[in-house]
């Protein structure tokens, strides 16, 4: 049979054809065909988990972006805050500042409301002064002692001649000296000391300046003058020393008879 011939007949018999192949080409080379299109089907996973890895990629950068926008964005709200916080501490420095301008303002405000009610205060003790010199009877009330009346310049000078200086300048500092004559007829000079409202430290010095001109031999006693009904407390410090204590309005408070100085 020649070439032509068998070219034919295998055309016409692929079962012979396949033979053919088996002996021309072996095992292996028959196997070649399998191994490439299983080679391709992994080409074509690999190629899908390159997209799908390329894909995560792209996810990852977006990710990445949002949260590098998401830092700057922390990143502008931090330093907003620092800048507000910078501000609330000027604020809170300005607000002590005025607050300490406040504090300065309102404690010279007391200084002086201080000095206006001491300042009041001695006018108003003044003007008591100038009533008690002016009628010493309104202020020893009859069942203390009659016809009281200012001692004289006279009687005054020797009295505190008789005195060392000191204790002559001490009596003269007397609100006033008011001679009198007490119910049992004996003469006396009432030592007074004149307030709005009186305290512990008027009766005291009343108590010292009387017991100061009793050392000239005159017979005193001393007498506490004020406005304004005195303190419980004032009120048993002059019962307990024998200071007279006469209130403007409410006349004799105590003692009713004041112990000799």
């Amino acid at each position: 049979m020649d070439t032509l011939g068998i070219i034919r007949q295998l055309e016409g018999d692929p079962a012979l054809r396949a033979q053919l192949r088996a002996v021309l080409l072996g095992d292996d080379m028959l196997e070649l065909p399998e191994l490439v299109r299983r080679l391709a089907a992994r080409l074509e996973q690999l190629v899908d988990t390159q997209q799908r890895i390329e894909q995560r990629l792209e996810q990852l950068a977006d990710a990445q972006q949002r949260t590098e926008q998401r830092l700057e964005q922390l990143a502008d709200a931090q330093q907003r805050t620092e800048q507000r916080l910078e501000q609330l501490a000027d604020a809170q420095q300005r607000t002590e500042q005025e607050l300490a301008q406040v504090v300065i303002a309102q404690q010279a405000m007391l200084r002086w409301q201080q000095r206006a009610d001491d300042q009041f205060a001695e006018l108003k003790g003044s003007a008591l002064e100038s009533r008690v010199r002016q009628d010493p009877r309104r202020f020893v009330p009859r069942r203390l002692a009659t016809g009281a009346r200012l001692i004289d310049d006279a009687r005054l000078s020797a009295l505190l001649d008789a005195l060392d200086e000191a204790s002559a300048a001490e009596v003269e500092r007397a609100d006033a000296l008011i001679e009198a004559r007490l119910p049992d007829t004996s003469d006396v000079i009432f030592v007074v000391e004149a307030a709005w409202t009186a305290h512990v430290d008027d009766v005291e010095r009343a108590q010292s300046r009387a017991a100061t001109l009793a050392r000239s031999g005159a017979s005193t006693r001393a007498l506490v003058v004020s406005h304004t009904t005195p303190d419980a407390v004032v009120l048993a410090a002059a019962g307990r020393a024998g200071v007279a204590v006469v209130g403007e309005s409410d006349g004799l408070l105590v003692p009713r008879q004041p112990s000799a100085a």
